[in-house]
């Protein structure tokens, strides 16, 4: 049996956790790794599913002789919860063995499931916050934590450009500026946001679908939002492309609050109020997204929309397709032309990057706020 470190067991339990972007929302995913009393790997699992299983539970299922339990340990991205929901209490689980140690990463920020840190210490088992991984785990709740604390969906900009920041031609040609396989990576993104987001100039200059053509994601639809401040869209969205893919349902048709237009068919119609300067306020726009459901949204442009993002301060996460490629017309359209930094300690920074190469495209993600 292999043998693993304290380190190595979280870090396995995390890869874990990832199995369940796209399906687990408004859960958060949350991934765990269980070794014997003398660090042997026993068993790994993951909140597969929303209303399935969670991670403790799915782990201890493997686990055929329970005798191995004696002395345990138990790696868990997130701290166990208390409560009882559409599972049972993953701490009151645990704490029926004689497990010698239980370690988290992230201590759970729903108040209705705090709490089984202690439920687990009153049962005599020694509980550890592993600080030294609490970043990735972090990371890896950044959803949930962003849903819990801001009570709002978030935010995640995907940008595809040329070497220059670039994203079209001066003619508006951008099909296609990254290659097959960086393309393929957005549609597996696409599946483990729960929405997808533009503006309304890309609506009617692309006519997207903004569904997830990966098949893993096959048996799932996702939401499709349209910024329309001034409600010039209302008669386009029903026999759209959109629609084609989704129930109507599944669509929402955003506007500012001053609008007087009606949603058509069964679209979602959201109203926000505006900024000083004309822009949605995308605050509201988040928190009433979150109470349709929707914990999470990937935003694909276009730059005005970006721009609105970053001056508003809502841009949690950023991921950016860069071609090895350059098209370098003065009227060709950069995705960060909308908007300037003038202060440059105030600038957008990624951290907690993550970098890839698509064969020869450079992929580069990274969160720019904190939860």
């Amino acid at each position: 049996m292999q043998i693993l470190t304290d380190k190595e067991a979280m870090a396995w339990a995390i890869l874990e956790a990832k199995k369940g972007r796209g399906w687990v929302a408004p859960n958060p995913v949350v991934g765990c790794c269980i070794l014997d009393s003398s660090n042997r790997f026993l068993s790994v699992g993951a909140h597969l599913k929303f209303g399935e299983q969670h991670a403790e539970t799915n782990a201890l299922s493997k686990i055929h002789d329970k005798r191995l339990l004696k002395g345990a340990k138990v790696f868990v991205t997130l701290e166990p919860c208390a409560h009882v929901g559409n599972q049972p209490s993953c701490a009151h689980t645990l704490s029926q063995y004689d497990l010698g140690k239980v370690v988290y990463l992230v201590k759970d920020p729903n108040p209705k499931a705090q709490g089984g840190a202690e439920v687990l210490k009153q049962a005599g088992i020694v509980v550890e916050h592993m600080r030294e991984l609490e970043d990735e785990g972090r990371v890896l709740a950044e959803v949930f934590l962003c849903n819990q604390i801001e009570s709002r969906c978030l935010f995640h900009l995907k940008v595809a450009s040329s070497l220059d920041g670039l994203v079209a031609n001066a003619s508006g040609e951008s099909q296609w500026i990254t290659n097959e396989e960086s393309r393929a990576h957005v549609q597996v993104m696409r599946g483990e946001h729960d929405a997808v987001l533009v503006g309304r100039a890309t609506f009617e200059q692309d006519s997207p679908r903004l569904n997830s053509r990966d098949v893993r994601f096959s048996g799932r639809s996702n939401w499709a939002i349209v910024l329309d401040p001034k409600a010039k869209l209302r008669d386009q969205l029903v026999d759209s492309s959109l629609t084609s893919v989704r129930p109507e349902s599944k669509v929402v048709w955003v506007t500012s609050s001053s609008c007087q237009a009606k949603a058509p068919g069964s679209i979602n119609h959201v109203q926000v109020p505006e900024m000083p300067g004309g822009e949605l306020s995308l605050l509201e726009l988040g928190k009433k997204l979150f109470q349709l459901g929707i914990c999470s949204v990937m935003v694909e442009g276009g730059a005005k929309t970006f721009a609105a993002f970053f001056s508003q301060s809502m841009c949690d996460r950023l991921s950016v397709f860069q071609s090895a490629s350059l098209i370098g017309s003065k009227n060709s359209p950069s995705w960060s032309s909308a908007f300037e930094t003038r202060d440059l300690k105030a600038r957008p920074t990624l951290r907690h990057l993550e970098t890839t190469m698509f064969r020869d495209d450079i992929f580069v993600s990274g969160i720019i706020r904190n939860f």
